[in-house]
């Protein structure tokens, strides 16, 4: 029985299946699954055109097929997962490639010892068939300051000169001048990574064990672990770790000029990924550090190894005319379909900014209640906060089998929110306490839940002081953006029977008591009802067996409404009959 840890059919033959998918969705591209060649034939080809060649083992996607196209590299030829590509279908690709480009071929190796023994093993080979064909290495990585042996890595450094190089192939420059180009963006190139989870391996697992709360840094492409460790760290102190490495590799100082590649690995989310972009920009602009040009994507993976690397390609301060050919054709269009820049990667010709809504509304005072009512709501207001906090464990709860578990922790910001405004809150003008009421809602709690309640404040503030009229009008607001009903398992299987007793009866005490119960009896309906509406309506039936939290939730805060309300009372009465 296979084991199956990807959506592979069988490790042997996941490269060729994953070439065939390139191959389907990128019918322009001329892709060769036997021999796992790419190649880009389209347009036609000058003279003096030059051909762009690089490769490596697969599980690195999108490198090296998703940098094929106009502007970029002319071919690339994959191996096996992590297994350089046999010298053979190498030279196939270089033949191919000076058939069309009559300029001659550069080709991109990258650092590594299987990569340079077969791909120089091809060009050799190539070269006694008269092919016109030169080689780079690529060698970016700055894990270790002075490595033995082997030398730096190639990591994703590599695509700065790919997109140069395609840049200047596009313009017609010669073999040599791109050659010579590449050499000086060498000297400009460094990157660095880190990773918090090894990548799995086709059908053997974890290529490594990462210990619990520490990261690698440091880390390669091919599954191996970094050069170092440590505990694991928010994103602004990774992003600092970083910068500091590749900075300090560079020599990069205040007022220097750099391009950013910030690079997923593969199975780190792409929230994550742009939070740690972010953060690295911030963090070379507190250096004084221009960033010129930035990029981010899954671009050279790692399988699905959970890391970021990013790397800084620092342009020459002391040469013009480098620079900008550098920036042009960087800027350049190529249709390679895993290059990440578009026309939004370029400055802006004019700058705009998000212009703030002023909330007019919540200046609106409306009606004015005495000391004594406002008194009373700023006490309704503080109970039912209280009880949603007291509650926040049992919401989550019930929450759990059908959700995210997180009505209570939800609602708990909102009661946060009033206990910590409770003496600000204009209680004594009921419109615009219950618009502010809205809009802490609104940016506390978010979600379906906080849209909802920010509503039924919006349509209570309408109609209070009058109590009966603003409660319909909270639900009748709520319900006007919402599909839910009766019977959909959410909390308007409280709060509608809730609203229905308590406009039923003329008497407020009896009419809140009457709500109340209505509210728990629709709550416990909840139990026997197949869910409509939000993340429970895909879960199944067997996982839901409690009442709705949201519906609970209801319960709770107006049961707090009641029991202050009775004690007013309670307290007013014998203030009456035992007069000071």
């Amino acid at each position: 029985m296979p084991r199956y840890n990807h959506f592979v059919i069988t490790p042997e033959s996941c490269a060729e299946d994953m070439l065939r998918g390139v191959a389907a969705t990128f019918p322009s591209l001329t892709v060769d699954d036997k021999s796992r060649i790419i190649l880009y034939a389209q347009g036609g080809q000058s003279q003096s055109r030059v051909g762009l060649i690089s490769g490596g083992g697969s599980g690195h996607e999108p490198f090296a097929a998703g940098f094929v196209g106009e502007g970029m590299l002319t071919a690339a030829v994959a191996g096996k997962v992590f297994t350089s590509p046999p010298p053979t279908t190498i030279l196939t690709t270089i033949c191919n490639v000076a058939e069309m480009c009559p300029g001659g071929v550069l080709v991109f190796i990258m650092n590594y010892t299987g990569d340079v023994l077969n791909f120089g093993l091809a060009m050799e080979r190539a070269k006694l068939k008269g092919i016109k064909v030169r080689s780079i290495s690529v060698e970016e990585d700055c894990a270790i300051d002075s490595p033995q042996g082997a030398g730096k890595r190639g990591l994703c450094g590599c695509l700065f000169m790919f997109k140069i190089a395609g840049g200047m192939a596009a313009l017609g420059r010669s073999l040599d001048e791109i050659y010579d180009e590449c050499s000086l963006i060498k000297r400009h190139n460094a990157t660095f990574g880190v990773t918090i989870k090894p990548c799995n391996m086709p059908g053997s697992g974890p290529m490594f064990r990462i210990e619990e709360g520490y990261m690698e840094l440091g880390i390669g492409i091919h599954g191996e672990a970094g050069a170092s460790k440590c505990k694991i760290a928010a994103g602004d102190v990774i992003a600092k770790i970083l910068v500091d490495k590749l900075c300090g590799t560079l020599s990069i100082k205040a007022g220097d000029k750099v391009c950013v590649i910030v690079n997923n690995l593969g199975g780190t989310s792409q929230l994550e990924l742009f939070l740690i972009s972010g953060l690295v920009h911030k963090e070379l602009g507190m250096r004084n550090v221009v960033v010129e040009r930035h990029y981010a994507g899954i671009l050279m993976s790692s399988l699905d190894m959970a890391g970021i690397q990013v790397s800084l390609l620092l342009l020459p301060s002391s040469d013009e005319r480098h620079r900008q050919l550098w920036l042009d054709t960087l800027d350049t269009h190529t249709n390679a379909f895993a290059w990440p820049a578009t026309s939004l990667s370029l400055p802006p010709l004019r700058q705009t900014h998000v212009f703030t809504v002023d909330d007019v509304e919540t200046k609106t005072q409306g009606p004015q209640i005495s000391d004594q009512r406002a008194e009373v709501l700023r006490k309704c207001l503080q109970v039912s906060a209280k009880a949603l906090v007291t509650n926040e464990q049992k919401l989550n709860e019930l929450d759990k089998g059908c959700g995210d578990g997180d009505t209570g922790s939800t609602l708990r910001r909102m009661a946060d929110a009033i206990l910590q405004n409770l003496d600000q809150l204009p209680v004594r003008y009921p419109q615009q306490c219950f618009t502010l009421l809205s809009k802490m809602a609104e940016d506390v709690m978010g979600g379906t839940s906080g849209a909802l309640y920010s509503l039924m404040f919006v349509g209570a503030s309408k109609q209070v002081p009058d109590w009966t009229a603003a409660l319909g009008a909270a639900l009748s607001t709520a319900m006007t953006y919402s599909k839910a009903t009766l019977g959909s398992r959410t909390m308007f299987d409280a709060l509608i029977p809730a609203c229905e007793a308590f406009k039923g009866t003329s008497e407020w005490t009896t009419a809140l008591h009457r709500a109340v119960q209505a509210a728990e009896e629709g709550c416990q309906r909840t139990r026997h009802y197949k869910p409509l509406f939000g993340r429970a309506s895909y879960v199944g039936a067997d996982n839901i067996k409690s009442m709705d939290a949201g519906a609970y939730a209801v319960t709770v805060w107006l049961n707090a409404i009641r029991r202050e309300l009775f004690c007013e009372i309670m307290n007013k009465t014998y203030s009456e009959q035992n007069p000071s």
